[in-house]
């Protein structure tokens, strides 16, 4: 009996051994919750934290849809592992964690009802919870206005605007200077980074990327207390106007963290004097009024036909090069519109003339579809367009025309370039000889036959050549004959792995097979001086392993570095005559004695390049 006594008292103990150890799987799974405050003010956001600890299986927290309340996930869940040793058992817990940012749209106090969960089968519901928003807006600390605008403006134009935002120095008796805190300290208070710029935020950009603050002053204040200075910062910013209507800068909203409380930091090793440092603060927002500028569109009436949309006060400067062409061949037109306006125009949405409405320009003149892009420099654009004359009595470029709209005047204006004399020739035919002036050479005549009796004794003089021994090898042949197959099977792998390398190389596999291609893609009769052309640049491409397409001017620059000027002359000369047969007129076909000079350049270079 006693004996049965102790084996049951050993198993008991065996078992709350075991529940010490495993107390906390079995009886330790729970889900907490809370937030890191019960009031806040708007902006600044209220932390809501849902905590499972040892659970095996859970359902992620769903947060209920409040009217007046954002509700946002604080990223993904954190989780922690805390490992304890007590009277030699083991305690471990297991956390994950769950946090959620709460603001508010306006002020007020708001309910968030209760939350349900499941955690190991187990449902958790937690209890309502009342939290309280306060209007950080407080203009008895800091305001924020737009100056500077006009009343009226229009629709392409843009205007000069200043944002201010002014502070209320902190005051505390501990400062040095007079107990109040400077006004670069006060400006590192902005928060620069949550704070809503809008058209001003290229500027702020500016200012922190050459970290320097904005133009500040002093600007008088009347309050509760009397007059009293406050630090007005200015930002100056050009806002381009793109639609009527009232100038909408609501977006703008400035947040900062102003100072309450002033306390002594702990000093170092190296510097055990502590210093005076800013121990507390609370969020101010403020957003400037609507603004009175009125944004109106650019009348109808009497609006030119040529007009892009340009608003402001410009001036118009064209030039051509070459000025002595033959009919087809490409003049580039280079447009200078320059802002004359004392308040600057916006140049990047400047627009270029509109050529293909002029009809005094595409009477004889040839103009792409395609509007050129310009590049500006400093209150110049320019613009860089490709016409070809039609005929010869394209001998004039005529004036032209840039319409804009002046808003000093309220009207149309137009801005006029000065005409352009101009020689034009009509285009020769495409000889043979001018694309490409080859010499055949001269072969020179073989000599006479002669007969001799004798057969091929009759080659020999000498009878003692014809009963000569012939000799042994000697020890150079044997060495010969001994490194003959290495020698060999290494120029076959050499061989080998250049293919090898070619096939892994596309643009090298490319330009071994360009003259093929080449002379595949020009194979078919009736060939057109177009095609032909864009086949020479591609083969210009492709033999010098080059990955897009040449233009014209490209491969003749390609083709002079790797040869010489001879050759590159000759492409040139070649590829401007099946230039000016494309626009000369006539389907642009190509003679079968001009296609042969054709190819016979390329296969002068292609002779060139092996």
């Amino acid at each position: 009996m006693p004996k049965r006594i102790a084996t049951h008292m050993w198993g008991t103990v065996i078992a709350v051994a075991l529940l010490l150890v495993f107390v906390p799987h079995i009886f330790g799974s729970t889900v907490r919750h809370g937030l890191s405050s019960q009031d806040s003010w708007v902006g600044t956001p209220i932390t809501l934290t849902v905590v499972f600890e040892n659970v095996e299986s859970h359902t992620a927290p769903q947060l209920p849809d409040v009217p007046g309340l954002r509700m946002t996930s604080a990223g993904q869940p954190s989780t922690s592992v805390q490992t304890q040793w007590i009277n030699g058992h083991q305690s471990t817990q297991r956390s994950l964690a769950y946090r959620f940012l709460i603001d508010a749209t306006a002020p007020g106090t708001y309910q968030i009802p209760a939350l349900t969960m499941q955690a190991d089968g187990v449902t958790y519901r937690t209890e309502p919870a009342s939290i309280t928003f306060i209007s950080a807006n407080n203009p008895d600390l800091m305001d924020v206005a737009i100056t500077g605008v006009p009343e009226q403006a229009w629709v392409g134009d843009q205007i000069n605007a200043t944002l201010q935002i002014r502070v209320k120095p902190y005051r505390n008796s501990m400062l040095p200077n007079g107990g109040v805190l400077s006004a670069a300290e006060m400006w590192r208070q902005v928060d620069l980074d949550n704070s809503a710029w809008g058209p001003f935020r290229e500027t702020l950009v500016e200012l922190v990327n050459s970290r320097r603050a904005p133009a500040m002053r002093l600007d008088k204040q009347g309050g509760p207390g009397g007059v009293e200075d406050w630090y007005a910062y200015d930002i100056n910013a050009q806002i381009p106007l793109t639609h009527a209507g009232p100038l909408d800068l609501s977006d703008i909203r400035i947040d900062m963290r102003y100072p309450t409380e002033i306390g002594r930091g702990r000093g170092s090793l190296f510097d055990p004097f502590p210093t005076l440092d800013i121990t507390s603060v609370r969020p101010v927002t403020a957003s400037p009024a609507e603004t009175d500028v009125r944004v109106n569109e650019p009348p109808t009436a009497g609006r030119p036909a040529g007009w892009t949309g340009a608003v402001g006060q410009f001036s118009l400067d064209v030039s051509a090069s070459p000025t002595d062409v033959v009919v087809g061949e490409p003049i580039t037109l280079t447009m200078r519109i320059r802002d004359e306006a004392r308040r600057p125009s916006d140049l990047n949405r400047l627009q270029p003339p509109d050529l293909a409405i002029d009809t005094a320009l595409t009477e004889h003149f040839r103009i792409p579809s395609d509007h050129p892009g310009g590049i500006v420099d400093g209150h110049t654009k320019t613009f860089t367009q490709t016409i070809r004359p039609t005929s010869v009595r394209a001998d004039l470029i005529p004036p032209i025309t840039f319409p804009y709209f002046d808003p000093a005047s309220g009207a149309y204006d137009v801005a006029v370039s000065r005409p352009i004399n101009l020689t034009i020739t009509s285009a020769a035919s495409l000889d043979a000889s001018d694309i490409a002036p080859v010499q055949a050479s001269a072969v020179p005549k073989a000599d006479a036959v002669t007969a001799v009796e004798g057969g091929l004794l009759a080659n020999y003089t000498n009878p003692q050549q014809l009963l000569t021994r012939t000799r042994r090898p000697t020890m150079a042949w044997v060495a010969g004959a001994l490194l003959a197959p290495p020698v060999i099977l290494t120029i076959i792998g050499g061989g080998i792995r250049r293919r090898m390398a070619a096939r892994a190389n596309p643009l090298r596999q490319r330009s071994r097979e360009a003259y093929r291609t080449w002379a595949s893609s020009t194979s078919a009769p009736h060939q057109t001086a177009e095609a032909v052309a864009h086949a020479i640049r591609v083969y210009v491409a492709a033999r010098l392993q080059c990955e897009a397409t040449l233009t014209g001017r490209e491969a003749v620059g390609k083709i002079r570095d790797r040869l010489d000027d001879d050759h590159a002359d000759e492409l040139d000369t070649l590829l401007q005559q099946l230039e000016r047969a494309t626009y000369a007129g006539g389907g642009g076909g190509l003679t079968p004695d001009e296609f042969a000079s054709a190819r016979t350049v390329i296969d002068r270079i292609e002779e060139a390049i092996r």
